[in-house]
Parts: C-alpha cells; sequence; structure tokens
C-alpha cells in the first residue's frame, strides 16, 4: 500500500469515529420515549391519584370516571400507549401514596417550592387553579367586601391545598374568617350552606358550579401532574404526550375549557359593593335591539337572552324595538336607550358610534351571496350602516352598494345590479332557505373573519354598567348561548303562480304527473272494487272455516268423550285379561285420534292467529321429567335407547310458555320414534349458554338413527299436511301437521329450527332460543290425583248439567266409582233451577256443559252468580265442554266459572279438579 493510500484510509477512519461518536453522545441526550416513537411505553398500567373537584375530576359508585384530567388523560393515552387507572383520593392521602409507590402520579399539585424538592412536575400544566369563596346567590355579601365578610365561617375540605392562601389573602385586606374543616367533598359542603351550618365554602373554581356566587377570588396559579422523584421515565413520556397535543390538537383545550370550565347552571355574578349599589338604585335600563335582526325568531331569541341577562343582573331591562341599525344609534345618542344589542365587538366601530363593548357572547362567520357559477366580486351590496358596509369600505378595490334593507342587498345579486352581498350569518339564515333565493344564489360561509357579537354601551350612561353585563354574560354558559341563537328558520310560503313562474320545467312535469295520476286513480278505484269483493269472498271463507272447524270440533269430542270413558270404565271394570287388553287399545287409539283432531285445530288456530303464548317461570328439570314420562311409554314399545346430554351451566329456572314449549317438544320426540327402527336409539342434547345480563341462549336438537329423508324433502319439511313417502315406512301415520305447528311455535318465540337428515342414516332437528333466567318460584302445594279406588271424594255433592245421555251416563258413572253425590239437570235453565230451590251450600260443586237447549252453560253460570244467596258467589263451577279453543276458556272464565276442563274428559284430572276446588270438604 502507498503512502498516500494510507493517508486516504487513515482520514477514513478518523472521519468514521468521529460520525459514531457523535450518534452515540446524540442517543444519550435523546429521551427514552423516542427510542421507538413512545411506543414501547404503551406496555405499562399507571395509577393516577386524583382530587374530585367539580369539572376537573369525578368517580361515581359504578367506578366511571369524567372530568377535566380524565379526558386529558384518555388523550395522552393515544400518544404514548398507557393504560391509566384513577384512583379517588385527598391531598394529603394522595402524596401520602405517591411517596409510598401505590400510586405513579397525583393531580393536581401547585409548583410550591417545597414541592418542587419533593416530586418531579409535567412541563405543562393541566388547568389554572382559581381559588374562590362562594356564598349563596340570596345572601347580602358583596364580591371583595372585606368588612361583611370579616367574621363569617367557611367551610373547607379538610387537607385542602387552598386553605392557606386564603388566609393569607384574606390577612391582607385585615380579613379574618373561622375555617370549619369537616367536609370531604363540595356537595357536603354545598348541603352544609344551604342549611346554614356555614357562611361560605371555598372551591378551586367558579365554574362549573351551580347555584352560588363569588364573594372573594384568589389569584390563580397553575396546576400540574406530579411523580416521585427519579420517575424520569413516566413523566417523560408524560411530557412528550401534553408537548404533542398542545401543538397538534389546540381545539381540544379550547374544548375542554367550554366543556368543564364554562359557567354552570344558576351560577350569579360577583358584583362589588358599588355595582350591587347601581343595581338596587337603576329603575330600568333600556336596550335598543338593532334593527337587521327583525324576523320573529330573532326577536324571540334576543328577548330570551334579555330576561338572562335581567336573572343575572338584577337590572328590569327594557327592550326597545328599532327599524335598522342606524335607528338603534340614533336611540344611543338621542339618550332613550342605554345599550344597543347585538353588535359588533370592533373597537374602532364602537368609538365611531360612542360606545363601550361589553365581552363578546356569541361568534359567528359571516355569509358571502353570490349567483350561482358568478366568480365577480367587484360590487357588494351592503346595509347602510352596518358593520358589513364599514368593514367593506376598507377595501379600495370593492364598489360598495348601499342598501336600506338586506332583503333589498340580497335582491340586487339577484337581479345582476351587485356581484355580491354580505351579511352575518343569523340574518342571511333566513334568506338561505327561502326558495325564491335558495334556488338562484350562492350562501356561501366566509369563515376567514369570524365575527364577535357583544352588547354595545352608550357612553351616556354610567360605565359601570360594563363591568355589571361583562359578569352577567360570564355567567352564562358558553353552550346555552350558541343553543339559544342557532335559530332553525322555516322557508317562507310562496303563492303556486309565483312558484310554477319561477320554475316552468317544474309545470310542466307536474302537468305529466297529474295525467299519470288521474290515470292511476282510475285504475285503482277499479282494482279495489275487485279486491275488495275478493276480500268479502275470503273473510266469508275464513268465517265458514272458523265455524266448521269450531262445529268439527265440538261435534268430534263429543263422541271421543264417550269413546274415552267407557275405555276407561270398561278397563276398570272388565275382568277378562282379553278383554282388558282391548279396552287398553281403545284407549290408546283413542288418544292417538284425539292427537290427530288436537293437530288440525291447532295448525287452525295458528293460521288464524289465535294462539298466545303466557310465559311462566318454569323448573327445567322438572319440566324435563315430564315431558320424559309422556314420551316414555312410545319408547318403551320400539325398545328405544334414550340418551340425554346436557352441556353448559346449570340453570334451575327459565322463564317460557310451558305448554307449548311442552308441545314442541313433545312433536320433535314423537317424529323421532315414529321414524327410528325397533331396538334403535334416540340422542337429545341439551346446551344452554348465558348472555349479558341474564339472557341465557338455550340450544337442544333432536337426533334419530332411523330412515332420514331426502335433500328434496327437506326444503318442505315444515309445511302443512307434507309426507314423504318411503318405502321403509310400511304405514303411513299421522297428519302431516306436528312439524309445522313447532315450526309456527319457535317462529312465535322468536327462535329458529333447523334440520340435517340423510337416507338411511337418521335426521337432527335443532332448535335455538333465547330465553330469560329467572329465580326459582315458591312451589306451591298441588291438589293430587285420587286414584280410582280411593274414595277421596266420597260425599261430595255435585251438580251435573249435560244434555247428552251417554255422556250424562258415563259421567254420572265416574263420579259414583268415587263416592261422589251426583244430581243431574239435562240443560242450564233446569240447572239454576235446581240450584235456586236447595238449600244454602246443598251442593258442593257444579259440572256445567256449554252447548245445551234452553239456556247454555255460559248463561246458566252467569244466572247462577246472580242469585240473591250466598253460596251462589262460592260455589265452584267446572265447564265441561268439548270447545276447546282458547277463547273457550276466556269466555267460561268471563262468565263466573271457576275452571274449564276440555272433552273427552280424562278422568284423573276431573278427580284432581273437584278435590282442588271442594278441597274443605274432602278434608273433613
Amino acid at each position: 500500500m502507498g503512502k498516500k493510500q494510507g493517508m486516504l484510509v487513515t482520514k477514513y477512519r478518523l472521519t468514521a469515529a468521529v460520525l459514531a461518536a457523535f450518534l452515540a453522545f446524540t442517543c444519550m441526550r435523546m429521551p427514552l420515549y423516542a427510542e421507538s416513537g413512545a411506543s414501547n411505553i404503551g406496555r405499562q398500567k399507571v395509577k393516577v391519584g386524583c382530587i374530585e373537584l367539580n369539572g376537573f375530576f369525578k368517580k361515581d359508585r359504578k367506578e366511571n370516571c369524567s372530568g377535566l384530567a380524565y379526558d386529558i388523560f384518555r388523550e395522552i393515552s393515544t400518544y404514548t400507549g398507557q393504560e391509566f387507572e384513577f384512583v379517588k383520593t385527598s391531598q394529603s392521602e394522595g402524596l401520602k401514596l405517591l411517596n409510598e409507590g401505590t400510586i405513579d402520579l397525583f393531580v393536581p399539585v401547585q409548583k410550591t417550592a417545597e414541592n418542587q424538592n419533593a416530586y418531579m412536575f409535567s412541563t405543562e400544566s393541566f388547568a389554572q387553579n382559581t381559588p374562590v369563596l362562594l356564598a349563596q346567590p340570596g345572601s347580602s355579601y358583596c364580591y371583595n367586601d372585606f368588612d361583611s365578610i370579616n367574621g363569617i365561617t367557611v367551610g373547607t375540605i379538610g387537607d385542602c391545598q387552598d386553605n392557606e392562601k386564603l388566609l393569607q389573602y384574606l390577612q391582607q385586606h385585615n380579613c379574618r374568617v373561622k375555617l370549619k374543616k369537616d367536609y370531604t367533598d363540595f356537595a357536603q359542603m354545598q348541603e352544609a350552606l344551604n342549611k346554614g351550618e356555614i357562611n361560605a365554602l371555598l372551591t378551586s373554581s367558579n365554574r362549573s358550579l351551580s347555584n352560588c356566587k363569588v364573594i372573594a377570588q384568589m389569584p390563580c396559579g397553575d396546576i400540574y401532574a406530579a411523580a416521585k422523584k427519579g420517575n424520569t421515565r413516566l413523566m417523560d413520556s408524560i411530557n412528550y404526550a401534553l408537548q404533542q397535543m398542545k401543538m397538534n390538537t389546540p381545539h381540544f383545550w379550547e374544548g375542554l375549557d367550554a366543556q368543564y370550565l364554562s359557567a354552570g347552571e344558576n351560577v350569579m355574578p360577583a358584583y362589588t359593593k358599588e355595582e350591587a349599589q347601581f343595581i338596587a338604585a337603576s329603575s330600568k335600563c333600556v336596550i335598543a335591539v338593532n334593527g337587521e335582526f327583525q324576523h320573529d325568531d330573532e326577536w324571540k331569541s334576543i328577548q330570551t337572552f334579555a330576561e338572562r341577562l335581567q336573572q343575572k343582573t338584577g337590572l328590569q331591562i327594557k327592550l326597545l324595538k328599532t327599524t335598522g341599525l342606524t335607528a338603534a344609534y340614533d336611540s344611543l345618542s338621542a339618550g332613550s336607550a342605554n345599550a344597543v344589542l347585538p353588535v359588533e365587538r370592533d373597537a374602532d366601530w364602537a368609538q365611531a358610534n360612542g360606545m363601550w363593548l361589553s365581552q363578546s357572547f356569541l361568534s359567528m362567520w359571516n355569509y358571502q351571496i353570490t349567483k350561482n357559477g358568478s366568480t365577480n366580486r367587484n360590487t357588494l351590496a351592503v346595509v347602510k350602516g352596518s358593520y358589513q358596509a364599514y368593514d367593506g369600505s376598507k377595501n379600495t378595490q370593492k364598489q360598495i352598494l348601499y342598501c336600506d334593507t338586506l332583503e333589498q342587498a340580497i335582491n340586487m345579486v339577484l337581479n345582476g345590479q351587485a356581484d355580491a352581498a354580505s351579511c352575518s350569518r343569523m340574518e342571511g339564515d333566513y334568506f338561505a332557505v327561502q326558495t325564491k333565493y335558495s334556488s338562484k344564489l350562492l350562501f356561501t360561509a366566509d369563515d376567514s373573519k369570524t365575527q364577535e357579537y357583544a352588547i354595545g354601551i352608550s357612553k351616556k350612561s354610567d360605565s359601570i354598567l360594563v363591568s355589571i353585563f361583562n359578569k352577567a354574560i360570564g355567567c352564562m354558559p358558553v353552550s346555552q348561548i350558541s343553543s339559544l341563537f342557532a335559530i332553525q328558520y322555516q322557508p317562507q310560503k310562496i303563492s303556486t303562480i309565483d312558484y310554477f313562474y319561477q320554475n316552468p320545467q317544474t309545470f310542466v312535469v307536474v302537468c305529466v304527473a297529474v295525467l299519470v295520476t288521474a290515470f292511476l286513480l282510475v285504475f285503482l278505484v277499479v282494482f279495489n272494487a275487485a279486491a275488495k269483493k275478493k276480500n268479502k269472498q275470503l273473510e266469508s271463507a275464513s268465517r265458514a272455516k272458523s265455524d266448521f272447524l269450531a262445529r268439527m270440533s265440538h261435534d268430534l269430542r263429543t263422541p271421543m268423550n264417550a269413546i274415552v270413558g267407557l275405555a276407561h270404565l270398561g278397563e276398570e271394570e272388565c275382568k277378562e285379561t282379553a278383554a282388558k287388553s282391548y279396552f287398553e287399545k281403545i284407549k290408546s287409539s283413542s288418544v292417538y285420534l284425539l292427537s290427530l283432531i288436537n293437530d288440525i285445530l291447532d295448525m287452525s288456530r295458528i293460521e288464524n292467529k289465535k294462539v298466545e303464548l303466557h310465559p311462566e317461570p318454569v323448573n327445567w328439570e322438572e319440566f324435563w321429567q315430564a315431558v320424559c314420562t309422556i314420551v316414555r311409554p312410545a319408547m318403551d314399545e320400539k325398545n328405544l335407547n334414550f340418551i340425554v346430554e346436557e352441556k353448559g351451566p346449570k340453570i334451575e329456572c327459565l322463564y317460557f310458555d310451558r305448554i307449548h314449549m311442552q308441545q314442541i317438544l313433545i312433536n320433535l320426540l314423537s317424529n323421532a320414534i315414529k321414524f327410528s327402527r325397533s331396538s334403535g336409539r334416540i340422542r337429545f342434547t341439551y346446551e344452554a349458554c348465558k348472555q349479558e345480563g341474564k339472557q341465557v341462549h338455550v340450544r337442544f336438537s333432536v337426533r334419530d338413527y332411523g330412515i332420514g329423508m331426502s335433500e328434496a324433502f327437506m326444503h318442505r319439511i315444515f309445511a302443512p299436511f307434507e309426507q314423504e313417502h318411503n318405502k321403509r315406512l310400511p304405514e303411513q301415520t299421522g297428519t302431516g301437521l306436528g312439524l309445522a305447528i313447532v315450526k309456527n311455535l319457535v317462529d312465535m318465540m322468536h327462535g329458529t329450527i333447523s334440520v340435517n337428515s340423510e337416507l338411511g342414516e337418521g335426521s337432527e332437528f335443532t332448535v335455538e332460543l333465547t330465553l330469560r333466567e329467572v329465580q326459582m318460584p315458591e312451589k306451591k302445594v298441588s291438589a293430587s290425583i285420587p286414584a280410582a279406588d280411593s274414595h277421596l271424594l266420597a260425599g261430595v255433592r255435585v251438580l251435573l248439567a249435560e244434555d247428552h245421555p251417554l255422556n250424562t251416563e258415563i259421567a254420572c258413572k265416574l263420579l259414583q266409582k268415587q263416592g261422589v253425590l251426583t244430581e243431574h239437570a239435562e240443560n242450564g235453565k233446569l240447572a239454576v233451577q235446581m240450584f235456586q230451590d236447595s238449600e244454602q251450600y246443598y251442593y258442593d260443586a257444579i259440572l256445567m256443559d256449554i252447548r245445551m237447549p234452553m239456556m247454555n252453560g255460559l248463561e246458566a253460570a252467569q244466572a247462577i252468580r246472580k242469585l240473591n244467596r250466598e253460596d251462589a258467589k262460592t260455589v265452584p263451577i267446572i265447564a265441561m265442554s268439548a270447545n276447546a279453543f282458547d277463547e273457550d276458556v276466556r269466555e267460561s272464565l268471563k262468565a263466573g266459572m271457576n275452571a274449564h276442563l276440555a272433552k273427552p274428559i280424562v278422568p284423573a284430572q276431573l278427580y284432581a279438579e273437584l278435590e282442588k276446588w271442594t278441597s274443605d270438604k274432602v278434608n273433613q
């Protein structure tokens, strides 16, 4: 290597060493959070101790946090990724927890010399702390009237950091107060103030408070977040986020001030003694209303604002309506008004018009009004004497056209006499919604310069009015004033002729629409006439169908009652085994026949929307055992293996319709039994999954391993009367309504049902429902069903009203087998007569058929209840009828009956019902 090359390499090595040293030094000087753009900071949980102050921080009983500090930390987390947990604490307790390391940060803390020696502080303040002394609105104390304040009792939070500051401040004015440090939060102090236990209270801010007034205010100071010395990494991350927030989102801080630190409801201004004396001495204050704001909605808003001013100031304010802005200013010059509102808050403008200005109470932008598509701005139409005229005159490049009213200025733009017009948003909003202008002109928001509105006070009046108005405005929530002047204008009505003259194309469209509408109306009249005729036919057919089903129900159930009753009696009385077997088969066939009748009637009721759900608390285990008891005999007959699986948490009690849920399960299980092979198996799976609140998602499925079904049939399986012809099934049984009923009932319960099946492999039906978990109801002692030979009803006297001879014979025989003393009436009229002629409490119960000659059962029950004897109101009347619809049950109960038994009568149910209603007699 040559000498020249060696010098070059040495030079490169030296440069690289210097660069490496510079980079290492730079990395050492960088904050820790900068290592990865603050991304690594967020993998930690930071505990923040906060003092509960109005508007600053609040944590309710449900651990929900709110307030200025909470929102700031939530915004910080978007920069650092940290998760903040908030601990409500007090001043002394918070510093103690910080020193112990229980919390990582504490707010708010003031940067005193003592605190700076002990803690690290955020570089940016969270808010300004303004300690204030508050009294009740109606108290006689005035702002900074230290003579009246001297000696009063002031309530404070025990370890409040502002206590010493208050004492020092008042001592500077030769004023001393008694501190009562018995309180832990602001609400306790305010309650004590309302009760008169204290004269005033000390808090950190008079903003966002309610029902109070300030009587002293100490110098404000910044408050910060503090961390324990040495926790540099945490404080660097907080400072980094605060700096980014100040730089990137300045509106965030303005929003916090408006949300949490603006005046609260019913806060009264802090008037000095001189201001209070001026208010007391003034009879009234006349405010001229700027005549530019002449519409009704604007006038109402200004009236409401004036009422709020009167409430805050105590002055008797009278509004003077003027014809224009110039007229309003003339009233100031003439001395007929003390102030003008609203006026633009421009110092030069106010000086030129002989006014002082209050603080701003409303901000809004201006409108630039031009023709659609026009870009010219050479001539500007403005209202004479308005602020827009004053502001426009400063622009020497534009020709100003002065008008008496804003409407005149806008019309000049509409007619092409001016390129543009200018006005405030509130004035322009009215014209922007008027069809005459909105269709031709463009109303553009000029937000380059926000216009501030204030109250202009005449320099001929006392200047103390400025201070009074400023304090009153400061005690009104900003959002309240803004919403007050957020007027929603309605378009002005114009004549039809004018509208069509302005919109000729619309006129043509309307004419065409009228012709088309006329044609459609003629068509609809003809169509509706045909539809009404068709609907009447359908209604007539529906009524005929309902009447037919009602009659069929009665006519079928009446002989079925005889079959079931005679089979029951024959089975009990027959001694021969073979004959006894015949009676058992008759009973079994009658039960099956009854199920077919019930399916047809149930489907009819569902189609006519007459089925109602009656949910109740149901013990699931007991309910399921009852279902198993019903289907078990059919399973045993085919020697089926019944497998039950339960998944999920055990839920004891659910809220549903017991009867219809039982109908769903029994229909599905019966379907599985029907299509299963002998000695096969059926699997029932039940799964519960708790959701939000008390809601429970329930899924149950019934799986059989029988003949299955084709894919084509699965698409219509839930349709009424559908059955698949399957050679593997030797005999088609049933109506094909069971699954249709299940589908409709599941839909009524807002659930779903699905099916999976494969020929030769079996089928699986799955039902999903959302039910409510409820507490287990107290168990009621149910009447026991007496056995056929128990004679628990012996001695009970019953009046049987029944017109059918065979049903009468069967009912009497069934009752006599239990020792019941039975007397028979052939119709309702005779039943009423027999009861009326009997002695008091002679009959223990009445069994009443519904359809009878002379007088039906409903009429007879009503007649008995109306008899003038004590037992007429209390004797149990039990309906025994072939009328089995829900509306039939309701009619029976409405007529005064106690219960309703549908035919065919099951003997055990009859005995149980009688025992229930005659329990006093049975237990004697």
